[in-house]
């Protein structure tokens, strides 16, 4: 279209031509598909469900935040915090932080965490055989694990202090979506880069899972707006994100939130596996075809 849009009309796909060779074999392909997009619904299905059990658990569909037209804040405030812009006083912040303090067990980062760095800048290499994790790949759900830049087994070992571990809670913390956050699931070896920061804790009892959906919750949402630095670009600093306070609920109530967050995780997994396997069997019965016909 004119306005730079590429755009694709059913006229357009009227004239797509499906190969003759390809007929015997739709209903296999199409079933595998189907299957895909079935287990793509079900993950959204079951990272809205993690969502909803969240907000219901820490009493957040019962609360509400309207702006005054004005506020105030104590001298003592200003001088603790060092902050002299009015964005990190408004009121919504301390009526959110006084729910959660007065209902739930609630700690700082800064006093529960074992680990919270940001990454490195990393050395890319394009075959590289290791997973660079940079703030692109962290999402509203989950990271996009195929799409993870690479680097060299030496330029792994030289970044100790970017190192990722199974379960550290990653955190976007430079540009457009400062604190955003995803958990990172994966075996594979991998470094952070230097936009995202890692999340480690002392106690494993704590799902890190659950911390993942609190950061992109209102209250991760509302403490990241109330720490974040920067005019012409918004930087989140590992020193602030000790600040944030965080509600810690039982052992068991924080797995079976985060458990719907790692089946949503596994049920995109899949689907993307199944459209793979679609579309390689439709590329070797074309190949196929192409030689008995030469």
């Amino acid at each position: 279209g004119s306005s730079g849009q590429i755009e694709i009309y059913p006229y357009d796909i009227s004239k797509f031509v499906i190969p003759e060779c390809l007929f015997p074999y739709q209903e296999e392909i199409g079933e595998k598909v189907r299957r895909a997009f079935e287990l793509q619904s079900l993950s959204k299905e079951l990272y809205h469900e993690a969502n909803e059990l969240l907000e219901k658990e820490l009493g957040l569909d019962k609360i509400s935040f309207e702006r005054p037209r004005n506020f105030q804040t104590s001298f003592s405030s200003v001088a603790s915090s060092i902050r002299l812009d009015s964005n990190h006083y408004q009121p919504k912040f301390d009526k959110l932080i006084k729910h959660l303090q007065s209902n739930f067990q609630c700690s700082k980062i800064g006093h529960i965490a074992s680990y919270n760095t940001r990454g490195l800048q990393p050395v890319y290499i394009k075959n590289g055989d290791i997973d660079v994790v940079n703030s692109k790949h962290i999402t509203k759900t989950h990271l996009k694990y195929g799409n993870f830049e690479k680097t060299s087994i030496k330029e792994f070992e030289k970044c100790i202090p970017a190192q990722i571990q199974y379960g550290d809670v990653l955190i976007y913390t430079t540009g457009a979506y400062v604190g955003l956050t995803n958990v990172y699931l994966s075996d594979e070896k991998a470094i952070a880069s230097n936009h995202v920061n890692i999340l480690r804790f002392k106690d494993t009892s704590i799902d890190t899972a659950y911390i993942a959906l609190l950061f992109n919750s209102i209250i991760g949402s509302f403490q990241t707006e109330k720490h974040i630095r920067g005019s012409a670009q918004a930087e989140l600093y590992p020193n602030d994100i000790a600040k944030y306070i965080i509600p810690i609920l039982s052992t068991e109530t924080m797995s079976t939130i985060g458990n719907r967050l790692r089946k949503s995780l596994e049920n995109e997994t899949n689907s993307k596996i199944l459209l793979e396997q679609a579309k390689t069997r439709v590329e070797v019965l074309i190949e196929q075809s192409i030689e008995a016909n030469a």
